[in-house]
């Protein structure tokens, strides 16, 4: 017996070794700039099937030397098993070390800023004001990166948003708060401790009397006849039956009524009774989660505001998390202090090969995403969930994504910045940092556009930028990868980089790939002052026949032809005009800002009075009537308004006068939304940020304009056109006009630079008298059958160059020019190639103004040559 159980032995023993495998975990290469705040430390595994936990337990432990005082240089990132270890003893693990760059600050990629303080009364507006997220009536957040938040979160972000509605009048006797049904949905169903919010303000339910009687915990005061959000329905799910155990009663709903259960949506089939429906699909069983109401269910699809604020902390999560509708926004400490996590290996995100997506804000119609906010917050996904797609963003017209850090621990994710649903676009991201994933940043949508200022992509492992037919305008990108910055492909892909810096750690790479070897032509690729280290190849263009590679760094290129109405015998080129940088606020302690009150004719008198520069309105919602005309005194600087809303139906105008002197410019931030009439006369210098103005008007002697993410001329508002005047300067960046009935912008005289332009509607997009004009990135979309001597662009003695994409639907709509163009009383035209399918302007150049400056641009720095 002893022999047959030795060869056992050693059979198994054999066979254990032969399956034993060697795992190597390696610190990514990273580079930063001296000053800025250390970025994540991340890792990659070398190959492996099944999921991470089947494998491995915890995760490496990565440290540097390096911190954000250090000078430049290169540091190493050692990285020890910390407490990861095989789940197979006769596996092992190896670590490799890897490189910190530090390079000199040159205002290139995201500048991040942690430990944000805002104002005391930041929480204080009377109606929809922001909630601290760890401390409200509907569901308080733990951050200490262990409480999985899960059901927390998505408590916050449905809260309100997806609600049955009522009517109600209040009345206080003592201590009785009683609040009466008079219209709308009943009472009937609700639970007492449950949160309600009447008039914009969120109450806790003490007892409910009858279906039209309930009383509040807290004090209401007297109100009548307001809106009354009811809370939501909870709910257990069998099969395709939805059984309702505490909330409104299922009365008003329909078939083909949207519902969110849980964190995912789904389509009422049938209504059973008060309390019982049927889906028409099946869910996972679950047991007493929040069931909200979607499209075509009476929930308003999210029409009315809401703000969020996470403290510092790591809120954990291990499901979707799903923001719903229009006009939200939340705000952090800082993109390293208030971080939303993944929970590694968490089970949604690592089964099966389906991309899932984490932050997974969805749209009320496709494209009617509007006044989405995103500001100094951190997203991160744990080990162990390679099918996630971290971050997902569908702004339209007006929304931004601001100091915003999104990494994964162990690189392997999907896409760390996702923009591929349907319609994303126009929208702006600046300060944002990514690090890890496939791709850092992906879109495979037609329409629209994003702009990008201030980027860092960092340790992808497929594209730091991939982008299929997607329209790109980027500037200050900072790339540090071995794949390429950015891979474009297909016809409709039109891509612009700028003052960039690429660096690469591959012999045989391309740092820019537009389009494929023997793929789809006619993709375009402008490039303009890119620094390209560490590639064999800094450009390959497959996107022309034939195709072209470039090597070192990228002055100026572009794909297909350049293109010009009297300057053949010139060479083409950009007309390097002067490059400004967004002021940004320079704020005293925030404890000393002046806070505006709650009625926006309040605001004029505290406005003039203020002592400090800077003044605020808590975010929220604010109402009124009529036209409040302020004038604003050069001893004001900057007036945050905090992503404000304006009462539905915008009754009154907030008449803002600009009419200064001084040397300091003006930043209004994020006025309510729509309802600012700008008056822009005084030599002051005006920056406007997140703003979506209903008019800004100018006058001959104005100072100069920056814009950041700006609506000029409201949707709303369909005669209007924009007019700048001889002296101006205006420099924007992801700029949207859509007046329905007229030309978008007039530049008399002005200097007029953008990066990201996007327009809608019939109408001349630009309009330019002795003008000079660069324009980074366009996006023109015709509504409408466009008439026989249309134009895109109408210039009388003036300097152009631009460089962009029109997008045309249907056959016919496209304007027949491309460029209508006037120089000494002599007028040709440009012809578009046709009017009846979408059409790349590769580049268009004409010197018929001022002479172009002949300065360079900013000259690269020189202060890494290989890693």
């Amino acid at each position: 017996m002893k022999r047959p159980l030795a060869l056992f032995l050693l059979l198994f023993l054999t066979g254990m070794c032969a399956q034993a495998a060697t795992y190597t975990a390696t610190a990514t290469h990273l580079t930063m700039h001296a000053g800025d705040p250390l970025p994540p430390l991340i890792f990659k595994l070398s190959s492996y099937s099944g999921p991470y936990a089947a494998l491995f337990k915890g995760q490496p432990k990565l440290s540097t030397s390096a911190t954000s005082s250090s000078p430049p240089g290169n540091y190493p990132i050692k990285i020890a098993a910390g407490s990861m270890t095989t789940v197979n003893r006769a596996d092992s693990l190896t670590f490799v070390d890897g490189t910190l760059a530090i390079i000199p600050a040159d205002g290139i990629g995201a500048r991040l800023t942690n430990n944000i303080v805002y104002p005391p009364g930041f929480t204080s507006a009377a109606a929809f004001p922001i909630i601290d997220v760890t401390h409200n009536p509907i569901a308080n957040l733990v951050g200490d990166g262990v409480t999985d938040n899960t059901a927390g979160l998505q408590k916050l972000f449905a809260f309100g948003r997806g609600a049955a509605q009522s009517k109600v009048t209040t009345s206080v006797s003592g201590n009785t708060y009683t609040v009466t049904q008079v219209g709308e949905s009943v009472f009937t169903g609700l639970a007492p401790g449950s949160p309600i919010r009447i008039a914009g303000v969120i109450y806790t339910i003490a007892a409910v009397l009858d279906p039209q009687h309930l009383t509040l915990t807290t004090n209401p005061g007297t109100l009548s006849n307001v809106a009354a959000r009811l809370p939501p329905d909870v709910v257990s799910t069998s099969g395709t039956t939805v059984t309702a155990t505490s909330g409104p009663t299922f009365a008003a709903l329909k078939p083909n009524a949207s519902l969110q259960i849980g964190s995912a949506f789904y389509k009422v089939a049938s209504v059973t009774d008060a309390t019982h429906l049927e889906l028409t699909t099946t869910p996972p069983s679950l047991k007493n989660v929040d069931m909200y109401y979607g499209a075509a269910a009476g929930g308003q699809l999210g029409a009315l505001p809401m703000f969020l604020y996470f403290p510092p902390g790591v809120y954990l999560a291990s499901d979707t998390i799903i923001p719903y509708g229009n006009y939200w926004s939340i705000y952090g400490a800082g993109a390293q202090t208030s971080i939303i996590k993944l929970a590694p290996n968490s089970s949604a995100f690592n089964t099966g090969t389906s991309p899932a997506q984490f932050f997974s804000p969805l749209s009320v119609n496709k494209n009617d995403n509007f006044h989405i906010f995103i500001q100094n917050m951190g997203f991160e996904s744990g080990v162990g969930n390679p099918n996630v797609e971290i971050f997902t963003t569908q702004v339209n017209n007006i929304g931004a994504i601001r100091n915003v850090q999104v990494w994964s621990d162990d690189s392997n994710c999907v896409n760390a910045l996702n923009i591929r649903r349907a319609y994303p676009g126009p929208g702006m991201m600046r300060n944002v940092a990514v690090y890890g994933c496939q791709n850092g940043i992906y879109s495979n949508q037609q329409e629209y556009n994003f702009t990008f200022e201030d980027i860092t992509l960092e340790g992808q492992t497929v594209a730091g930028i991939g982008s299929m037919n997607m329209k790109f305008s980027i500037r200050h990108l900072l790339s540090d990868n071995t794949v390429p910055a950015l891979q474009a492909e297909l016809f409709h892909a039109n891509t612009t980089i700028m003052d960039s810096e690429l660096f690469g750690d591959n012999s045989t790479g391309i740092g820019l790939q537009n389009g494929k070897e023997n793929g789809q032509q006619g993709c375009h690729l402008y490039t303009r002052n890119v620094k390209v280290v560490g590639y064999a190849t800094s450009e390959a263009d497959y996107c022309v026949t034939p195709s072209k590679t470039y090597k070192g760094d990228l002055a100026e290129t572009w794909s297909g032809e350049a293109q010009t109405v009297f300057d053949q015998t010139a060479p083409p080129a950009s007309l390097h005009l002067p490059e400004s940088e967004t002021p940004q606020p320079n704020d005293p302690d925030p404890r000393t800002w002046t806070m505006l009150g709650t009625s926006p004719a309040t605001w004029a008198a505290i406005i003039s009075g203020s002592k400090s520069p800077t003044v605020y309105a808590p975010p929220g919602q604010y109402g009124g009537n009529g036209a409040y005309a302020i004038t604003v005194p050069d001893t004001v600087n900057h007036l945050q308004f905090f992503n404000a809303m304006p009462t539905p139906g915008r009754t009154y105008t907030i008449n803002l006068t600009i009419a200064g002197s001084s040397k300091t410019p003006l930043i209004i931030e994020g006025c309510p939304n729509n309802a600012c009439v700008i008056t822009h006369t005084g030599s002051r210098t005006l920056v406007l940020i997140d703003d979506n103005t209903y008019n800004y008007s100018t006058a001959a002697g104005a100072g100069n304009l920056y814009i950041d993410d700006v609506i000029l001329g409201s949707n709303n508002n369909p005669e209007n056109t924009v007019t700048f005047y001889p002296g101006q300067h205006i420099w924007a960046r992801q700029l949207d006009e859509e007046p329905a009935r007229a030309d978008k912008i007039t530049c008399n005289g002005c200097t007029l630079w953008i990066l990201g332009y996007k327009t809608e509607h019939n109408g001349t997009d630009i309009v330019a008298t002795n003008a000079q004009i660069e324009l980074f990135g366009f996006f023109y979309y015709k509504l409408s059958l466009a008439a026989p001597d249309s134009t895109t662009m109408q210039i009388t003695d003036s300097s152009l160059f631009a460089t962009g994409y029109e997008n045309i639907n249907i056959a016919g709509y496209g304007a027949p020019n491309w460029v209508i163009e006037t120089r000494n009383g002599t007028t040709s035209h440009l012809v578009a190639p046709g009017v009846n399918s979408p059409q790349h302007l590769h580049v268009f150049y004409s010197y018929g103004g001022k002479k172009a400056s002949t300065t360079p641009v900013r000259k690269f720095h020189n202060t890494i040559q290989n890693f």
